[in-house]
């Protein structure tokens, strides 16, 4: 195989980073993100649906840099059930994004597939208990705060989830049915309540991530849908009333004006336009000049982060 078509440059960037986590739709997600876009897919060092050039530089020359140089060179979309930190680096983080869906009906989801198509004889309880099949949207997805993911779309919302994704990312993705399994072994209607307390219990994380998914798409649809920019971010309040955090908006460079509110009363004016020095593998715009921080005198953590420009309300991390 040839190496990369064209040199790599500083502002070189791949099209987008699709997260595919496993029965949340993804496989629909990605047919219908081949139609129009140029992909190129990581499922592993085995995966059937793995690109060629996937598989000799990072599988078997072990080369990452070169994967970079070629996703970029062909301007392409980077699909697969990877980590968000595997590829976090081949993008602005804006231009990320995901699907997660409830923990126990994607967990039954799971177990369904993974009876027909891998293992047969797979008992329910054992696959939950496994380690490597616990908390797997969390541990997709927990390097980065999903308020700073360009788009996390909800399984359930999946109409409303693809309209958010095209308006900001340009996509045309469709809803589409691909990968359903008719000869489900065991129905999610028909759980038992011990079986659901036990996905829960090892769930814990997932359950975490979804509440907070739906809660960020909810917002974000309802900004949408009054035609109001979207700003990213998340804050964070440590001891000693110590405030900090990052805050960008989606279609814009402009730096975002914050306003700290106790009972809609404004205590504080800030902006988003100090350095930002973590989460070092993320491409930040604003070349990372996206941070605030301050202190509230008494260390009322029942404050509000308000966006100043929309009224938009910043989930804390």
């Amino acid at each position: 195989m040839s190496g990369p078509a064209e040199r790599d440059t500083p502002a070189a960037a791949a099209a987008g980073l699709f997260v595919h986590i496993k029965k949340t739709a993804g496989i629909s997600i990605r047919e219908s993100l081949e139609e129009s876009e140029a992909v190129v897919c990581d499922y592993g060092a085995g995966g059937p649906k793995t690109s060629p050039v996937i598989k000799q530089y990072k599988y078997d020359s072990q080369d990452p840099y070169r994967v970079r140089q070629y996703v970029r060179a062909k301007r392409a979309w980077m699909v697969g059930h990877f980590p968000l930190l595997e590829y976090a680096d081949l993008v602005d983080c804006r231009r990320i994004f995901t699907f997660v869906r409830e923990p126990v009906r994607r967990m039954v989801s799971h177990f369904n597939h993974a009876k027909l198509y891998i293992n047969p004889d797979w008992e329910l309880e054992p696959f939950l208990l496994q380690k490597t099949h616990r908390n797997e949207q969390a541990r997709k997805l927990g390097s980065l705060p999903l308020g700073c993911i360009g788009c996390v779309g909800v399984t359930e919302k999946i109409g409303e989830s693809l309209q958010l994704i095209n308006a900001q990312l340009g996509t045309r993705l469709q809803t589409r049915h691909a990968n359903i399994n008719p000869l489900k072994a065991l129905p999610t209607d028909e759980l038992s309540d011990d079986i659901r307390e036990l996905i829960r219990e090892n769930n814990r994380k997932d359950i975490a991530l979804y509440q907070r998914a739906l809660a960020l798409h909810e917002q974000r649809f309802d900004h949408f849908s009054r035609g109001l920019p979207w700003c990213h971010g998340y804050y964070r309040l440590g001891e000693e009333g110590r405030l900090s955090g990052i805050a960008y908006f989606a279609d814009s460079d402009e730096s975002v004006e914050l306003q700290v509110q106790r009972n809609g009363v404004t205590q504080q004016s800030l902006v988003a336009n100090r350095f930002y020095n973590q989460h070092v593998k993320f491409r930040f715009p604003r070349e990372r000049y996206v941070a605030f921080e301050t202190t509230l005198p008494d260390g009322d953590g029942d404050a509000e982060i308000v966006v100043a420009q929309t009224g938009q309300t910043l989930l804390r991390d």
